[in-house]
């Protein structure tokens, strides 16, 4: 059974107003969805449920992407067997982006 939601702008200005009217700011992974889908990419997630990671994914009908958006690092042993196709945040012996994270996909599918 696929645990991924659609992602729809409707379902994330939803998040984005929860999240804000909470008091935090708009998440990051919430632009990172949006400019994807304004490059006219399909985007599902998943979020871990004993922890706060989202996985991303992006698709052009054809290939897919994986983004994992964490405030944690990653198991080691995931990272070594390349679980995501990027990660964002503070991994073992990295920090990466939002920002890294878009050029990266956009590389993918060029577009």
């Amino acid at each position: 059974m696929d645990k991924r939601i659609n992602i729809t702008p409707e379902y994330l200005q939803a998040r984005e107003d929860n999240t804000v009217n909470a008091g935090y700011y708009s998440p990051k992974w919430i632009g990172y969805c949006r400019d994807l889908m304004a490059k006219g990419l399909r985007v599902k997630m998943y979020e871990a449920k004993s922890t706060v990671s989202k996985y991303i994914y992006s698709s052009d009908g054809v290939k897919v992407y994986k983004v994992r958006f964490s405030n944690h690092k990653p198991n080691f042993g995931k990272q070594r067997q390349q679980d995501c196709d990027f990660f964002v945040g503070v991994s073992n012996g990295l920090v990466t982006r939002t920002e890294d994270a878009l050029k990266a996909t956009i590389e993918f599918f060029n577009v």
